[in-house]
């Protein structure tokens, strides 16, 4: 293992840190709580919140907070290059796994009511997650790679979108 690495996972699992990127939904009031399922924890903390940011604002369907949590260069290509900033496309399809059925997206953002962490894992110094989302009866694995990175002696994570199934 590199040293870097070496360096980067003991500053993560022992440091606490809090993270702004995604900190807003991690303390965002969401009266669907129960629809949040006991989640499999990575093992970081500063990961594991951010996570749980990223998930509430995902069940609040705040896109604005869903979209800060994504890493700026995946952001750039697939949301405003791409997706031409079309907000409920782009989570549509994020969401969906850039997988269709007939001409719509199979997960449809707004309606999700679901969300359950169902695995983690270091793969390669970033993290794979993986989820099952639901919108009613309908449901879709999600796998997204999460970054962690220093910036500025912070600890940073970043989502950059689905792992091709």
């Amino acid at each position: 293992m590199n040293i870097k690495w070496f360096f980067l996972l003991l500053v993560i699992a022992f440091s606490g840190i809090s993270l702004p990127s995604c900190q807003s939904a991690a303390t965002a009031q969401v009266d669907q709580l129960d629809s949040v399922v006991p989640v499999k924890s990575t093992g970081v903390e500063s990961l594991d919140q951010f996570l749980s940011g990223f998930e509430k604002a995902v069940l609040a369907h705040k896109s604005s907070e869903v979209l800060n949590c994504l890493d700026k260069d995946y952001k750039k290509e697939q949301y405003e290059k791409q997706m031409k900033f079309n907000t409920d496309s782009f989570l549509n399809a994020f969401f969906s796994n850039y997988q269709m059925e007939k001409t719509s997206y199979k997960i449809i953002f707004k309606n999700i009511t679901k969300m359950t962490r169902t695995e983690s894992m270091m793969v390669s110094g970033n993290y794979t997650v993986t989820y099952m989302v639901w919108t009613g009866s309908i449901s879709q694995t999600l796998v997204l790679t999460v970054f962690t990175r220093l910036d500025k002696g912070e600890v940073k994570h970043a989502i950059y979108g689905p792992v091709s199934s």
